[in-house]
């Protein structure tokens, strides 16, 4: 029942132009900063056949190892999702030294031929299967 929430609010985000950044809390509790948190954009979800893009937002409960080698407690990624494979790589990231996208930033992008592969480590529930089912679920839509 809340996968078919979450995509409902995905195929409604998808086609609505917004001009505002609205996220959805998939794990978490924002006011928080002692826990993990996920969040999702719907309405920057782009679809191509069977590829999606999408903003994601991670605050972790304590400080950890960025792809760039530095150090982060919060980011926003872009994430690709291949449908047809059922897993997803980021794409690009903005790491911030403090809790819940707070404190200063920097960007990263992945180069092209080695995006790894979208994970929450210790995280439990781990939420990847859902966020690649919901924006998978979107059909009909186009972008681009």
């Amino acid at each position: 029942m809340l996968n078919a929430w979450f995509a409902a609010s995905l195929l409604l985000a998808a086609s609505a132009n917004a001009e505002h950044v609205h996220w959805l809390t998939l794990q978490g509790d924002t006011t928080d900063i002692a826990t993990d948190v996920v969040q999702v954009a719907p309405d920057t979800i782009t679809v191509f056949d069977d590829l999606r893009t999408m903003e994601i937002r991670v605050s972790r409960s304590a400080p950890r190892s960025a792809y760039d080698g530095g150090n982060y407690r919060s980011f926003q990624a872009t994430a690709e999702i291949h449908c047809r494979d059922k897993r997803a790589k980021w794409k690009r990231h903005e790491y911030f030294l403090g809790p819940l996208w707070t404190g200063i930033s920097r960007k990263f992008d992945q180069p092209t031929d080695k995006l790894p592969a979208m994970l929450f480590n210790s995280m439990n529930p781990n939420p990847v299967q859902r966020i690649v089912h919901a924006a998978c679920s979107l059909q009909g839509v186009k972008s681009g």
